[in-house]
């Protein structure tokens, strides 16, 4: 026993020895890691594509900057509904560029590269014009076998989620709870839409994005660092060299929960698309990419993960249509929210209540709707931080005077 034990010390010393050799390499080989040692920040373009359809869309584009002074990552969600406008192209979402290019050129280079010049576009100005010099593309198959490498990712799902693909044999059904996801599970969790739309689900997959970091950090995935590696080479489309992937693996081990950065690419839900708040988005690109010392706080569009709120709209008005009129505004106003429905019986005072013991959050709800009565009813079975009760007194007005001041989820 003590011999095996002696040879398992010994095996795990050499792979240790050997990861440190292939850094101290690769540091020699890679831009990426000459940046880092430069002191520079370095910004990856990170999409997915719905390889498994005709169309190619980007389901999922994510900028990175990967900030070597402090060794943090700040990590900014673009709405695949984001509207943009391309001189001369029919299409209006950012989420085409990428299958437009490709079905033109059959080069998955170029395709991506339109997707990161877009990118680049909708965050730069004259005075701060902003370059991403590196891209990683990834399709699904590509996402469930590095998932799978990694052995899986704990997440807490706070809504049920249900879905049924017949033609594919794959049935998914979780209700509220903490669960632990293979790689095709993980898969489904960071597309899944439901209720609450895009921004419902950038902020799932910002949590996720957290679990996975955290489980990077297990010491036993030391030994998983050369398959992680080859599994990227091969399952992903890059700018990047081996040499940077091995680099930016290891690196990525030492990051820990606080050194992540979460935002939401400033902006408002408009119809059917993501509305660009093109002023806020430079300033926020100018700091996170560019390191700039600009104050962000005055940008309100920015959601970091932790503080976003979560609200479940009930109509005890007797008026038809009011709850979605409600949910509309509060999305507006930055809110996560759910759900809606109709309450079993008519009230005269309309209220917002606190179910997690976080008043702040109910209040800030409260205000964005100008409503007076606001109180904590905190329930440990509740699946949202907010509950709103629309009742007979309801002005509607204060859904008609534009944004309010206050964007309750910063």
């Amino acid at each position: 026993m003590l011999e095996k034990s002696l040879a398992a010390q010994r095996t795990v010393a050499l792979i240790f020895l050997g990861l440190i050799l292939m850094a101290l390499y690769g540091a020699r080989k890679s831009p990426v890691a000459q940046a880092l040692q430069r002191g520079e920040r370095v910004p990856i373009l990170l999409f997915g594509i719905d390889a498994a359809d005709a169309s190619h869309h980007t389901d999922t584009i994510l900028l990175s900057v990967l900030n070597p002074f402090e060794n943090n990552l700040s990590l900014l969600s673009i709405p695949r509904d984001t509207r943009v406008h391309v001189h001369g192209y029919l299409f209006r979402r950012i989420n085409e560029i990428y299958g437009y290019y490709y079905r033109k050129t059959k080069d998955k280079t170029e395709a991506s590269q339109e997707v990161v010049k877009s990118v680049e576009s909708l965050l730069s100005s004259e005075e701060k014009p902003i370059t991403i010099p590196y891209f990683i593309q990834v399709d699904f198959s590509g996402f469930i076998k590095m998932m799978d490498i990694v052995g899986g990712v704990w997440v807490d799902i706070k809504q049920p989620m249900h879905y049924d693909d017949n033609a594919g044999d794959y049935h998914f059904h979780k209700e509220p709870g903490r669960y632990f996801l293979s790689g095709r599970e993980a898969l489904f969790y960071v597309r899944f839409r439901g209720l609450t739309g895009d921004k419902g689900r950038i902020f799932r997959q910002q949590e996720f994005l957290k679990s996975m970091i955290k489980q990077l950090a297990n010491p036993l995935l030391v030994l998983r660092i050369p398959e992680m590696v080859a599994a990227l080479a091969s399952t992903i489309h890059t700018n990047l060299s081996g040499w940077d992937l091995a680099y930016l693996t290891v690196a990525g081990r030492r990051l820990r929960s606080p050194s992540l950065g979460f935002y939401l690419l400033p902006g408002q839900p408009r119809g059917a698309y993501w509305r660009l708040n093109a002023e806020a988005a430079k300033r926020l690109a100018a700091k996170t990419v560019l390191g700039m010392d600009i104050d962000v706080d005055a940008v309100p569009t920015i959601v970091p993960l932790e503080e976003h709120v979560t609200v479940k709209v009930w109509n005890a008005s007797g008026r038809r249509g009011l709850a979605r009129e409600v949910t509309r505004h509060l999305r507006q106003c930055g809110y996560d929210v759910v759900d809606w429905e109709n309450f079993a019986t008519e009230q005269l005072p309309t209220r917002v209540i606190d179910r997690v013991g976080q008043i702040n959050k109910a209040q800030a709800v409260a205000n964005d709707l100008g409503v007076d009565q606001c109180h904590s009813e905190v329930s440990a079975k509740a699946l949202v931080d907010v509950e709103v009760i629309i009742g007979k007194n309801f002005s509607e007005s204060s859904l008609f005077e534009g944004l309010p001041a206050s964007k309750g989820s910063n």
